[in-house]
């Protein structure tokens, strides 16, 4: 496979609680997600990456990156993507409108695609 697509979304519940303090030991496939994610399940304060504030959009733009940053770190991957056979991409999906945001190789903002 050449490519692989991480892909958010517009109220993301995983994302959500991660913003208020949820305890996602109630939501059992948001925690198993959340845990495979590399995102702690047990929240004592809430999950806010620096400077994004509490916009649901930036952070859950931010939670699709921080999973392309653990992709790079599997040797499998890393190998395919040094040798160019690889590529990966990072989508935000608006549910309300259905437009796609694609954040460009290399970058950490997102532009419509």
């Amino acid at each position: 496979m050449p490519n692989i697509v991480v892909c958010g979304h517009s109220h993301c519940g995983a994302v959500q609680g991660l913003m208020r303090e949820q305890n996602v030991q109630t939501l059992p496939l948001v925690r198993h997600w959340l845990s495979r994610a590399g995102h702690r399940t047990r929240t004592d304060e809430p999950w806010q990456p620096q400077g994004l504030g509490e916009d649901p959009v930036a952070v859950t733009q931010q939670h699709v990156l921080i999973q392309l940053d653990h992709l790079r770190s599997y040797p499998f991957i890393a190998r395919r993507l040094s040798s160019g056979r690889l590529r990966l991409h990072a989508w935000y999906y608006t549910v309300e409108t259905g437009e796609v945001l694609a954040a460009a190789s290399g970058r950490r903002t997102f532009k419509p695609l």
